[in-house]
């Protein structure tokens, strides 16, 4: 197949509008979602926690007498490693308009 400038030309003007199309188009992503990581460090009895612990996790909207948002995470058995654990915990949409939020474990 010969190439001669014309041919050069019309397939540079076609990969530019296609690079326009592609450009153009709306970028695709994904929406956030409204779990995240949380880590801690327990010990019982003044000792680091090891093995496996129930926790219940409880969102507030104050530090005492609050009301609860969202529902309760409860997570069985989550493993604890001198101390420390990691979970994710998700509150559902809405738990966190900006406004302070406590805690209780």
């Amino acid at each position: 197949m010969e190439c001669d400038d014309e041919n050069f030309m019309k397939l540079k003007l076609n990969l530019n509008v296609l690079l326009l199309l592609l450009l153009s188009l709306p970028a695709m992503g994904r929406a956030q979602g409204t779990a995240f990581s949380y880590q801690g460090h327990l010990v019982e009895n003044g000792v680091a926690a090891n093995g496996g612990h129930d926790f219940n996790f409880i969102l507030f909207d104050a530090a005492a007498g609050g009301g609860q948002i969202g529902p309760v995470v409860s997570l069985n058995n989550t493993p604890v490693a001198s101390g420390q654990f990691n979970v994710a915990l998700d509150f559902e949409a809405n738990a966190f308009p900006g406004a302070p939020r406590w805690l209780e474990i």
